[in-house]
């Protein structure tokens, strides 16, 4: 299972959150979304079919002693969630999906654990067929809502279709106004191919209320956040919502995907067959972006999966702890784990950049291609072998002679193998990568070949082949745009996911 993928890229940023320099003068926020999972309450709706098993004489036996544990597992979450020296309170703003109603939100928001925060609701009754919808909880200390509107999602030619609508709500964070919009997009029942029209219709909906905003003022700060039961890559958000990858290709008016370079590492949200999803995005318009922090800028992406919230036995090791699994009462938090980013403010420094004080500026630039969430892929695999696999150099396997790799340092292969040879549960996959040069067909096979050149390093070195797993990805998933020799050069590598069974 690829549910700790290392990537030999842990970059510790231990910086990131401003250290001691200047913090006086700087405001940082995390703004998150989190998918609750099926959270009702015990009252059976007789108008609401599809959530039959989520009452007291449903298949979940779903009763009070089920609800508050519930209640108290999700509210637990949401107050570690975003939580650092320079955001104590956590998140300011909180887009939330599948809850029943503003009851079970209002119990959410008393819970002990968050019961300081005084988290305000957002939310709309509205047409889904489970009774579920989207919400906002934000923190008031720090966000104040100024308006909200709940925007249908229909679909012409389907009159009886029914699906969450799509919550915008609009406010001023650190004197600046900034637009959420809080989605859950119809789920891939039936099927992938079958069920995506409905994410497409539900992208141009997204797509349409961010141009509106656009129109009326062309410097808008935009969100688009939620479960949109696709990855990054998929149509819905790569062509029609066209988020970008990469911060260098969103132009004015654009939008920039925040989740999409932790997608491309093999991260996710959520696990589905051994893979990871990113279905909970968080995508933000071009005015977020730059390194210009006299206003609010985008520093940070995070998948929030402690620990505590994963599965730590059996098959689904490393996996969102559930409520329910298999009709067995888990007694867990989400099938989703929570996404969120950071944004910062330099709230004295006006019209400057922070470049020239902060030495953590200089990581900015490498968010979207080497971020990841430091202790998060690591905590299935014992302490002592994460450690030692955090000290293998990251670029070693980038050196190429056609479809040979060139050794930089045979020590550091020979730790590789002996790493291998010591640790019989563990595993390694090598994800072998091209630049663009040639055709798709050419690269799929070149990038087979580099991988299996590694690979027979380490069988030379007595590790057993069959703990050795090959992946060709070819030109599929560059590290950097291909546009200079240098950037190709980096993008021709051989990746090194390790897995412990």
């Amino acid at each position: 299972m690829k549910i700790q993928n290392l990537s030999l890229i842990l970059l510790f940023v231990s910086s990131l959150f401003l250290g001691e320099i200047r913090a006086e003068k700087i405001e940082t926020f995390a703004i998150g979304f989190y998918n609750l999972e099926n959270l009702f309450d015990t009252i059976n709706d007789p108008t609401l079919s599809k959530n039959d098993e989520f009452t007291p004489n449903g298949s979940n036996k779903w009763g009070t002693m089920k609800y508050n544990a519930k209640l108290k597992n999700m509210s637990y979450a949401i107050s570690k969630i975003g939580v650092t020296k320079y955001t104590p309170d956590g998140v300011a703003i909180l887009g939330v999906s599948e809850i029943e109603n503003r009851s079970v939100l209002e119990d959410l928001v008393k819970q002990p654990s968050i019961a300081d925060r005084n988290l305000q609701i957002v939310h709309h009754d509205g047409p889904d067929r489970r009774g579920v919808d989207c919400a906002l909880l934000y923190n008031p200390k720090y966000f104040t809502v100024t308006s909200w509107k709940s925007i249908p999602f229909k679909i012409s030619d389907k009159p009886n279709f029914r699906s969450r609508d799509q919550l915008l709500v609009t406010g001023i964070l650190s004197g600046e106004e900034i637009h959420v919009i809080v989605n859950h997009w119809p789920s891939r029942y039936g099927g992938e191919v079958s069920s995506r029209p409905l994410r497409v219709a539900a992208a141009e909906l997204s797509k349409s209320i961010s141009d509106s905003l656009l129109a009326i003022d062309p410097n808008a700060k935009i969100i688009i956040m939620g479960d949109l039961n696709d990855d990054p890559t998929n149509v819905s958000c790569a062509e029609v919502l066209d988020a970008k990858r990469y911060i260098s290709d969103v132009k004015k008016g654009g939008l920039y995907n925040t989740m999409w370079p932790i997608f491309a590492k093999g991260n996710g949200s959520l696990g589905y067959q051994d893979t990871w999803c990113l279905y909970d995005q968080i995508i933000v318009s071009y005015d977020w972006l730059g390194n210009d922090f006299s206003s609010l800028k985008f520093i940070k992406p995070e998948v929030f999966n402690k620990p505590f919230l994963t599965e730590q036995t059996g098959k689904r090791r490393g996996y969102p702890l559930r409520t329910h699994a298999s009709g067995v009462w888990k007694n867990g938090y989400s099938d989703h784990f929570p996404t969120l980013i950071y944004v910062l403010k330099d709230v004295e420094e006006k019209n400057t950049s922070l470049k020239e004080d902060l030495a953590f500026i200089d990581n900015i630039v490498e968010f979207e291609e080497t971020i990841l969430p430091i202790d998060t892929f690591v905590n299935n695999i014992p302490e002592e072998i994460a450690e030692t696999i955090k000290t293998i150099p990251q670029d070693e396997f980038t050196n190429f002679d056609k479809n040979k790799v060139v050794i930089k340092d045979e020590s550091v292969v020979d730790k590789i193998a002996n790493l291998l040879i010591e640790n019989t549960q563990l595993y390694l996959e090598l994800v072998g990568h091209t630049c663009d040069e040639g055709s798709e067909k050419y690269n799929l096979k070149l990038s087979e070949q580099r991988a299996e050149s590694v690979k027979k390093m380490l069988v030379k070195r007595k590790v057993p082949s069959d703990r050795i797993i090959i992946t060709a990805k070819g030109m599929s998933e560059p590290l950097y745009p291909n546009d200079t020799e240098e950037n190709k050069s980096k993008n021709r590598r051989v990746d090194m996911i390790f897995t412990y069974k």
